[in-house]
Parts: C-alpha cells; sequence; structure tokens
C-alpha cells in the first residue's frame, strides 16, 4: 500500500524547502503523484522517495536542473556511469581553476605585504627564483597613458588566451634606458604568469638582484633610480638586465595612491667577474 505525503511533510522529511519542490514541479523535473482537483493540494507517494533522492545527488554533484530533468528521462547503469564521469571530469576542471585563482589571490596578498614592510626608498639585495612574465608592447612614444593602455590590453589578451597569470601589474625599462637616464620609458608591461608562453613571455632566471622601493608618483621614479644606480656603483655592482617595475599596491589594492608601491628591480653582478 502507498503511503502519500504532503508537500510540507516530504519537504520536512527530505530536508528541502516547499519552495525546491514546487520549483521541481513547474519545471516538470519532480512532479507529485496526485492533485487534489478541489484545493490544488499536492501530494507525493512512497514510490517517489527514490527519484528526488536520485535527483538530490544529483543537484549535490553541482549538475544543473535542466540536465538532471534530461538524464531521468531514460537513464540506466550505462547512462549513470557516462554522466558521472562526465561529472567528476567537470568537478577536476573547476578545482584547477579555483586554485588557479587562490595563487592569484595569494600571490597579490603577498605583494600587498611585501608593500607594507618596506619603506620608501629602501633599498634591498636579495636572490631571486626563476620566475616568467607575460609581456604586451607598449607603443611609443611610451608616456604613462601608453603604458596605462597597453596593460588593459595585455590583461584582455591573457584572459581571451586562458593565461595562467597574477593579479600583479608590471613595466620593463630597458637597461640601456636606464644607463640614460630616461626612465619613464618602459617598453613592456607584464603579468607574472605560472609557467612559458610561446612569444608571450620573458624568463627571468634565478640570479641576485638589487631593489628600490618606489613610493609616490609614478614621474618621479627617476628619483628613486638614481638612488639604486649610485648605490650599485658604490657597493661595485654591474647592472646587467632591463629594471622590472613590479606594482606590489596600485589601484587594483587602494584608492589612495599615496599608498602606491612599486619595487624596481635589476640582476647584478660583481663588477669584474
Amino acid at each position: 500500500m502507498k503511503t502519500w505525503f504532503t508537500i510540507s511533510e516530504l519537504a520536512a522529511a527530505q530536508g528541502v524547502s516547499r519552495q525546491c519542490l514546487i520549483w521541481y514541479d513547474r519545471i516538470g523535473l519532480f512532479r507529485p503523484e496526485r492533485v487534489d482537483p478541489g484545493n490544488g493540494y499536492r501530494y507525493y507517494s512512497s514510490d517517489q522517495l527514490d527519484a528526488l533522492d536520485t535527483i538530490m545527488m544529483m543537484k549535490a554533484t553541482g549538475m544543473p536542473l535542466e540536465q538532471i530533468r534530461k538524464e531521468l528521462e531514460d537513464y540506466s547503469t550505462s547512462s549513470s556511469q557516462r554522466t558521472l564521469d562526465e561529472s567528476i571530469v567537470e568537478i577536476d576542471r573547476k578545482i584547477s581553476a579555483l586554485k588557479a585563482v587562490r595563487r592569484r589571490l595569494v600571490n597579490r596578498l603577498d605583494s600587498i605585504r611585501e608593500a607594507t614592510s618596506h619603506s620608501a626608498g629602501q633599498i634591498v639585495e636579495a636572490a631571486r627564483d626563476r620566475m616568467y612574465l607575460y609581456t604586451y608592447p607598449v607603443k611609443p612614444p611610451y608616456s604613462l597613458n601608453d603604458v596605462s593602455l597597453a596593460t588593459k590590453k595585455c590583461l584582455a589578451r591573457a584572459k581571451a588566451e586562458g593565461a595562467d597569470v597574477d593579479f600583479i601589474t608590471g613595466a620593463i625599462l630597458p637597461l640601456d634606458r636606464l644607463r640614460a637616464g630616461r626612465y619613464l620609458e618602459t617598453t613592456e608591461v607584464f603579468l607574472p604568469c605560472s609557467g612559458p608562453r610561446k612569444g608571450r613571455t620573458v624568463t627571468l632566471d634565478a640570479g641576485h638582484t638589487v631593489s628600490i622601493y618606489h613610493v609616490g608618483a609614478y614621474e618621479r621614479a627617476g628619483e628613486s633610480y638614481e638612488k639604486l644606480i649610485a648605490y650599485c656603483r658604490e657597493h661595485g655592482l654591474e647592472m646587467t638586465s632591463p629594471s622590472y617595475e613590479f606594482a606590489l599596491n596600485d589601484y587594483l589594492t587602494t584608492r589612495d595612491k599615496g599608498e602606491y608601491m612599486t619595487r624596481l628591480t635589476v640582476y647584478v653582478r660583481s663588477c669584474g667577474t
């Protein structure tokens, strides 16, 4: 003999809301076996409980309701196996994507912490691990507007290509321009990325670096560069690379331009080696 449940009783027994069951009825996913023609009350039979369990299990895997409805129209052991295989692949894809987002957030947080733990004009020597920069060219005359536009295009292209980049922006000042005092003529912008991409990335090999932390208007970066150059000269260090300008704290994380900090980093070696 069948046992009958009102919508409220079934909702309480299965741990779902009445609104959920009403919606399932409207979209044809799970309909009551009987509806009272006089008052419109919905009644579900005990024979339907297994079907609702199946729906809830499928929903818990992240499967869209429309797909669940189609699956239940004619499902078997083989079709269930195929569906579960596909669900696992999709879940693995989402996990991978979330791990990438988490890594980007961790790296961004690390850059803010680096910014807040250093003072304006502070110079630091450090050994750096290998890293990769996803780059985009800046068009002449290399104005701040040109750099800003190139950064937007770099972000857009990275997204379109599915490049695994960080939420940190930067620019590259060629060594010859650095030596000539042309401190604002950055020719490329970049986003740190997880690995090399043919024709898109610059590889920074592990090496010894000198950095200075620049705070305030970027137009005054030359003052910081001159201090960096003087430091290298005084300590017998030769600059061997472009300057890599990492925006540790910028418009992405603060509205206060007075909090902006850029790390200006060059690779060096001892003079005479």
